[in-house]
């Protein structure tokens, strides 16, 4: 069985604003991103890290013990390793 999909294009609820003219503001589709800098339409990018189940374990209880999801906790550790001062590599 095929739907066709084309004829639900102008479908929307009675009264709902389908581009934001109503309300004089643009709409913007997704997630909001992290940084309120980031230009219109750019996006935050999402990492997909692997972990070993005891630094999982430690990480996500430490973060809950202080109040903190593990995504913020994992960009505050980012963050503060790139302010940190780089090591020159010994030859």
């Amino acid at each position: 069985m095929s739907i066709d999909h084309t004829s639900l294009a102008g479908e929307h609820a009675p009264g709902a604003s389908t581009d934001g003219a109503a309300t004089g503001r643009s709409v913007r589709r997704g997630r909001p991103p992290l940084d309120p800098r980031t230009a219109p339409g750019a996006c935050s990018p999402v990492w997909h890290v692997r972990a070993p189940l005891r630094l999982d374990v430690a990480a996500r209880d430490r973060a809950a013990k202080e109040g903190w999801d593990l995504s913020t906790l994992v960009r505050d550790a980012v963050a503060a390793y790139l302010r940190a001062p780089s090591e020159p590599e010994s030859t």
